[in-house]
């Protein structure tokens, strides 16, 4: 089946997008960046992913569920929907692919590829953490007697369980 609406532009750089590298693009929405079986960097999601093309962002989904024409419309200049199927499960399936995502649709891409944006947590959230987990690993020690018994017995033999040089005395 051909592309519908609008034409495929193979050009080197496209004049109307702007020039976005993955990592930058992953970045800026807390996306993660894996690689394909290819080796190309991808970012997926549980639908589908999303990659960068000539310097456009473009979304490929295998197997996903059928989508209407109406929801890749607003996404970008070209794409493509392969027949519907059935998978093995018998559940019916699609292969589509979207060229040239526009920077207001970017979004509602990630949304349809199914990709999970990072948790990112502020300055203020991962120095609390860092004193909770200070304090709970001094906690942990003093509370645990066994803990203690081990400590006091590596301080007190200086070669711990292994047999001490010859010459030298136990303390």
């Amino acid at each position: 089946m051909s592309p519908r609406k609008g034409k495929l532009r193979w050009s080197p750089q496209p004049k109307t997008r702007t020039a976005i590298m993955i990592q930058q693009f992953a970045e800026k929405y807390k996306l993660k960046v894996s690689r394909h079986e290819c080796g190309d960097a991808i970012i997926r999601g549980k639908r589908g992913h999303l990659y960068v093309d000539n310097r456009v962002v473009c979304a490929m989904w295998t197997d996903a569920p059928p989508m209407k024409q109406s929801r890749l419309e607003p996404l970008g200049e070209t794409f493509w929907q392969g027949d519907i199927g059935r998978n093995a499960k018998g559940r019916r399936v699609q292969d589509a692919w979207v060229r040239g995502i526009r920077p207001a649709a970017y979004g509602l891409a990630i949304r349809m590829v199914g990709a999970k944006a990072r948790r990112v947590m502020s300055r203020e959230v991962n120095a609390v953490l860092r004193n909770r987990r200070r304090l709970a690993a001094v906690t942990i020690q003093h509370s645990d007697p066994l803990l203690a018994a081990l400590e006091r017995a590596r301080k007190t033999r200086p070669h711990g369980n292994q047999v001490p040089p010859s010459g030298t005395a136990l303390a």
